[in-house]
């Protein structure tokens, strides 16, 4: 069926017409090519291969036919894909874990210092969640877990993020703020949405939070003493009583 006919109907669409454009390039150039490309099947799905094309000339260097072989690694990307996912997220809540927060973190770290911006994160801790866990059981304590997940995500911007760092200890990185205000803002929006009872299963459960906030640069230069500083801010927001912020300096 493809016998005699142009390559170009295996063609998706996804690709650039600058790709193509580099890839004969390299090829005149180099006499080879490989990489990974986005073709279609008879039934027009598409599918993501690994091609390599090697150029076939005869003695006085002129081209006779350019080979190309195919394989496909439509499955081995999506697993790859799956596996980066699960080593950056967390297993119960879905949220970024600690690894994909710190790499956030760096990134923001070199955009403020770059553009002399500022950037805040707020740790927070569920007050009582143990007795969660010890009167209704460690499922309904996961289920919370997730709840407070959900609501921490519907309350930030896309380019903020919210990570779960273990247990009920949670983070935000809030990015690119004007001041320390912006932030209480935030941090008054999660208190009050935390507070709000979650039904879980058949019961109804009222937690609430504990916060600890930093910004950058006045709380820390770095990414060690801006957490560090956010995380004594929040276990003092505990000996404070429960459902509260603590800024990182101000008692």
């Amino acid at each position: 069926e493809v016998i005699g006919k142009n390559p170009r109907l295996l063609s998706s669409g996804r690709q650039s017409r600058e790709f193509y454009v580099d890839m004969w390039k390299t090829l005149i150039e180099q006499g080879h090519w490989q990489g990974e490309v986005w073709n279609r099947r008879k039934d027009g799905t598409a599918y993501l291969e690994r091609l390599i094309i090697h150029t076939v000339t005869d003695d006085h260097n002129n081209v006779i036919s350019r080979i190309g072989s195919i394989s496909d690694i439509t499955v081995q990307k999506a697993t790859q894909k799956a596996i980066t996912h699960q080593a950056q997220h967390d297993f119960l809540t879905n949220l970024p874990n600690r690894l994909l927060f710190n790499d956030r973190f760096e990134q923001q770290l070199a955009f403020a210092k770059r553009h002399k911006t500022k950037f805040a994160v707020i740790y927070l801790d569920l007050d009582k969640f143990k007795q969660v866990n010890d009167m209704l059981g460690h499922q309904v304590g996961d289920d919370l877990l997730i709840a407070v997940a959900e609501r921490l995500s519907e309350l930030v911007r896309e380019i903020d993020t919210v990570s779960r760092f273990g247990g009920d200890e949670f983070a935000i990185l809030v990015s690119e703020v004007d001041s320390i205000d912006d932030v209480t803002t935030l941090a008054n929006k999660v208190m009050f949405t935390l507070s709000r009872p979650f039904l879980i299963d058949t019961h109804t459960v009222t937690v609430s939070a504990s916060l600890g906030i930093t910004l950058y640069p006045e709380h820390g230069a770095d990414m060690k003493s801006l957490l560090n500083n956010a995380d004594k801010a929040m276990y003092q927001a505990k000996r404070d009583g429960h459902n509260r912020y603590v800024i990182a300096g101000i008692n």
